[in-house]
């Protein structure tokens, strides 16, 4: 099996765990007693016999049986065997139930099913498909067309995305294709969420302007600033990882962008060089992860209210000491790519009780025309439109893409 193919096999058994925890304990009652290693085989069996045509359902379950005999002498192996092949013999009702998309943990639904009502559904089916593959096109380098042929001469269809007007949705191709490119080695494009790319549009960096980024990872956004900021002025970076910030460098390099400055710093201390010397400031903090469910489907596994807790903490630090650095008159945005209240709203409410030297920007005034239409008919929407002016939730539906919370503030 290829890199891509275990890739997509890994993901999708991750991300339907429960559903086939749910499909195997029906048919074995001590499910909980296997070994971890049998209720694995047993999953990915599974996950295969419904989803995979093109292996045949007898092959499956013939492969898991001899895997099965190299663990515990083989005492397993009636049990794998007689097992799947009940499973086989039922797909077409388990793939009836799988069409209403991914289960969630308890404790994310109840909170989702509050939020969405009827959207749930949407969400849910949205969740299961395979990962969206989207492009950032370097517009220091070239122009979205250009790039759509020049790929498409490798056997790379994309095809442009309303906006941002450098967006490209990949419609064939592989991200580990994409990255053997000549285009993607000579810096002409960036591989990047459709969600994501929003953030730096809504910033609005001008030319000649200081930035300063707060979690800048391994430079997504960075990179989309300093393109829309045409490579002149200052972009502070600034990343407790060091790792992360060695890939910025690679990125930036690889890019032809030259304002960039990374800096090692735990963003929960203040930087006194840095107070108000900022004309934007961006908060990309770490999160749960909950809006990246399709590519990333273990965050179902590791996350619980405790987690959220911790990095909702973590989260108003960062974002209280961020807002030091912005000039009088500056903009500063928070984002997260994940849609729970503990991260989301409360985080920014406890901000603005705390810094009462911001304001609300309404992003309703920021937000593109094609964007909008796009939420229009989102019942979730409008309510957040009405009641939060200074912030949006994008869902996984709208766009096929992450899911991904933006709130934005201008310092008095």
């Amino acid at each position: 099996m290829d890199k891509e193919n275990l890739i997509r096999l890994c993901r999708g058994v991750v991300k339907h765990s429960l559903q086939l925890d749910s499909i195997c304990k029906g048919f074995l009652p001590k499910w909980e007693r296997l070994p971890l290693s049998i209720q694995n085989l047993l999953r990915l069996a599974t996950f295969q016999l419904l989803f995979n045509t093109s292996t045949s359902k007898s092959v499956v379950v013939n492969e898991a049986v001899e895997i099965s005999k190299s663990f515990y002498a083989g005492n397993f192996s009636a049990l794998v065997n007689a097992t799947l092949r009940k499973i086989a013999g039922q797909t077409n009702k388990y793939l009836k139930n799988l069409e209403e998309g991914i289960e969630l943990p308890s404790w994310l639904h109840k909170e989702w099913a509050n939020k969405l009502d009827e959207e749930l559904d949407g969400v849910k089916k949205s969740l299961a498909l395979p990962p969206t593959l989207f492009l950032r096109t370097n517009t220091l380098k070239t122009d979205a067309y250009r790039l759509v042929h020049l790929l498409s001469k490798r056997d790379i269809k994309t095809e442009p995305f309303p906006f941002p007007p450098e967006a490209l949705m990949v419609k064939k191709g592989s991200y580990q294709k994409l990255c053997e490119t000549r285009e993607y080695k000579n810096g002409m494009f960036y591989v990047q969420d459709l969600s994501s790319q929003l953030v730096a549009h809504l910033l609005q960096p001008q030319p000649g302007e200081v930035v300063i980024e707060v979690g800048c990872g391994s430079g997504g956004k960075t990179t989309h600033l300093a393109q829309l900021m045409k490579n002149q002025g200052k972009i502070i970076a600034i990343d407790k990882q060091e790792r992360n910030l060695k890939q910025l460098l690679k990125n930036t390099q690889r890019m032809g962008i030259e304002i960039v400055k990374p800096l090692s710093w735990n963003a929960t201390l203040s930087i006194p060089e840095l107070k108000e010397t900022a004309d934007r400031v961006l908060v990309d903090a770490p999160c749960s992860g909950c809006g990246t469910i399709r590519k990333n489907p273990e965050v179902l596994l590791y996350n619980n209210s405790q987690t959220l807790k911790k990095l909702a903490e973590l989260q108003k630090q960062m974002l209280l000491k961020a807002s030091h650095y912005l000039k009088s008159g500056g903009t500063m945005i928070y984002c997260v790519c994940t849609l729970t209240d503990e991260e989301t709203w409360r985080v920014t409410e406890s901000f603005e009780k705390n810094a009462p030297y911001m304001e609300k920007i309404n992003l309703e005034e920021y937000l593109p025309e094609l964007v909008k239409k796009n939420f229009q008919n989102s019942k979730r929407w409008k309510t957040v439109a009405k009641t939060k002016q200074n912030s949006i939730e994008i869902w996984p539906h709208y766009f096929n893409s992450d899911g991904l919370f933006i709130a934005v503030w201008r310092k008095r």
